[in-house]
């Protein structure tokens, strides 16, 4: 994802078995992969390496970062406190959170998604999601059809709604 008013740019890095990870792209760097899931801990890293902006582990059921997407429409439906915010989800977890890209902290969003694979903002500033929907648990039917998918709309009705 590209953000519009500045033209930094994020990419989602699904992990091994550890962690997921928004990365931004800055040259020249190296993500550590397959050696560094996550932030670095004890690791030794290779030349241009680059810690994630934000990495989150698998704990509550997370196991697969999806979508990625800043808010930044010409028309604002949301809260401006939203504006330039970033917001990824979890294929597993079923939810979209919001990274704040200059703290680096997020915050829940939506939840309840059935498989959530991407998120998009139009021009009026109303964002959009599919949910691939399906069954889940890595079956066979799982990772090559699904025909349960569905694309929804959120939209701010106030009161943090």
């Amino acid at each position: 994802a590209i953000h519009p008013g500045n033209g930094r740019i994020f990419f989602n890095d699904v992990g091994g078995g550890s962690a997921e990870e928004i990365n931004e792209v800055i040259m020249p760097s190296n993500y550590g992969w397959p050696g560094i899931e996550g932030v670095r801990s004890s690791q030794s890293p290779p030349i241009f390496y680059r810690d994630p902006v934000f990495a989150y582990g698998h704990s509550g059921g997370a196991c697969s970062i999806t979508a990625g997407e800043f808010y930044f429409p010409q028309n604002n439906q949301f809260p401006s406190s939203l504006v330039g915010q970033y917001f990824y989800a979890d294929y597993c977890a079923g939810w979209i959170r919001r990274l704040n890209p200059t703290a680096g902290t997020t915050t829940g969003f939506a939840t309840g998604i059935n498989r959530p694979i991407d998120i998009a903002v139009d021009q009026n500033g109303n964002m959009y999601y599919i949910a691939r929907g399906g069954i889940g648990g890595g079956s066979e039917t799982d990772n090559t059809s699904s025909s349960n998918g569905e694309v929804w709309m959120i939209q701010f009705t106030g009161n943090g709604a």
